[in-house]
């Protein structure tokens, strides 16, 4: 069985919060009946904020996904119900 290394299972986190953060804006968003063109400034910044936070947990991943496994398998994160 594959598992994560406790770096990879951090940035799963991370990317999870983030999904969990687009998803409470896209609920209240929904529940206003705004359509996401429609976000204020700073619904926008924390967009934008999240975008990159994911972008630099990406970059993360693909750095420990380099890295070999004592079996000389890649340690590719291992993710189950991911919403991102």
């Amino acid at each position: 069985m594959n598992t994560n290394s406790e770096q990879q299972d951090r940035f799963l986190e991370d990317l999870c919060a983030c999904s969990e953060a687009l998803s409470v804006l896209a609920e209240r968003l929904e529940a206003e009946g705004r359509p996401w063109d429609a976000l204020t400034d700073a619904e926008r910044r924390q967009v934008e904020a999240i975008g990159r936070r994911v972008e630099t947990v990406d970059r993360q991943l693909d750095e420990c996904a380099k890295e070999r496994r004592l079996d000389g398998e890649l340690a590719a994160p291992v993710t189950r119900g991911l919403r991102v």
